[in-house]
């Protein structure tokens, strides 16, 4: 994976807290919805968060790190009791603990979280995994990207896919999440 393609983000691992010089800043009343990570990889994380101010991605972006924690989120318990619901899910299926297979499934027997698009970025290209993700609606499967470029291509799909408020033509102004907050 390259991170050199976002030098602001990698050269301490955290991600900047004000909005890039120059940029436009975004109504605040007006929000692209919220993206919420599922993947145990935190770099994977900040390579998201960087890759959706690239496209001007506008929302909130928050992460977690295990499919125990996603439904935490999901259900509003422990330290997530005040999460909104997000408006996309981004899904690794390898996570330790209860990992995202289950997790899937679990959101899609869930009447109230049914409707909520999942996009399955994984390192694996396993015939068992696309068949799981191909069963369920709102669902798409793409096999993660290996550098900034494809992680910036396929987010682009996935947004235009299912976030429909997405503009792609108003940058981000940035919002600080729990695991990039600057100590």
């Amino acid at each position: 994976m390259q991170l050199g393609m976002c030098p602001a983000v990698w050269n301490e691992l955290s991600l900047p807290l004000k909005p890039k010089e120059g940029a436009i800043r975004a109504d605040p009343n007006i929000s692209d919805g919220v993206i919420l990570m599922a993947d145990d990889d935190v770099n994977n994380h900040l390579i998201v968060k960087c890759a959706l101010e690239e496209v001007g991605f506008r929302g909130i972006f928050k992460g977690v790190v295990d499919g125990l924690e996603l439904m935490d989120f999901l259900f509003c318990r422990g330290k997530h009791k005040h999460a909104r619901i997000p408006d996309l899910i981004l899904l690794d299926l390898n996570m330790p603990g209860k990992d995202g297979r289950s997790a899937l499934q679990a959101i899609k027997a869930d009447l109230s979280l049914r409707r909520i698009p999942v996009a399955v970025l994984t390192s694996s290209a396993s015939q068992d995994d696309i068949e799981l993700c191909s069963r369920f609606r709102k669902c798409s499967y793409m096999t993660r990207p290996t550098n900034y470029q494809e992680w910036t291509r396929s987010l682009v799909e996935i947004l235009l896919e299912n976030l429909p408020s997405w503009n792609p033509a108003v940058p981000l102004v940035d919002e600080p999440s729990h695991f990039c907050e600057q100590q």
